[in-house]
C-alpha cells in the first residue's frame, strides 16, 4: 500500500517536470500521459523560473495554494489575477494582485520560456 507522507500545491511547469522524470517508472498509463500532455501545453515558465516566482508570491504574503494557480495559470492582466483569486484565501487587496502580476511578469513573462 502506498502512505503519502506529504501534500503540497504545485504549479504546472513542476508537475510537468515530475511527470517527464518519473516517465519510465510510472510506463504507459493513459491518465497520466494525458496529465504530462496537459502539463506541456499549458506550461507558461520552466520549472526553475516557476520556483523562483513561487518562493516570491509566497514571501509577498500569498498562499502556497494562491501562489500555484498563479504560476500555474500566469495571468497577464488585472482583471484575469483577480477574477483567478477570486474569493481564494478571503481575497487578496488591489496591491497585492499588482504585485502578482509583477513577480510573474518577472520570472514567467513571454519571453521567459
Amino acid at each position: 500500500m502506498v502512505k503519502i507522507v506529504e501534500s503540497r500545491h504545485v504549479p504546472l511547469p513542476l508537475v510537468k517536470e515530475l511527470l517527464n522524470k518519473l516517465e519510465t517508472i510510472i510506463g504507459d498509463n493513459p491518465i497520466v500521459s494525458r496529465a504530462r500532455e496537459h502539463a506541456h501545453i499549458f506550461s507558461k515558465c520552466d520549472s526553475q523560473r516557476a520556483v523562483k516566482a513561487m518562493r516570491e508570491l509566497q514571501e509577498a504574503g500569498f498562499t502556497e495554494f494562491a501562489a500555484s494557480m498563479l504560476v500555474s495559470i500566469v495571468p497577464k492582466t488585472f482583471d484575469e489575477a483577480k477574477a483567478i483569486l477570486g474569493d481564494v484565501d478571503g481575497g487578496y487587496s488591489d496591491e497585492f494582485i499588482k504585485k502578482a502580476l509583477s513577480i510573474l511578469d518577472k520570472y514567467c513573462g513571454e519571453e521567459k520560456h
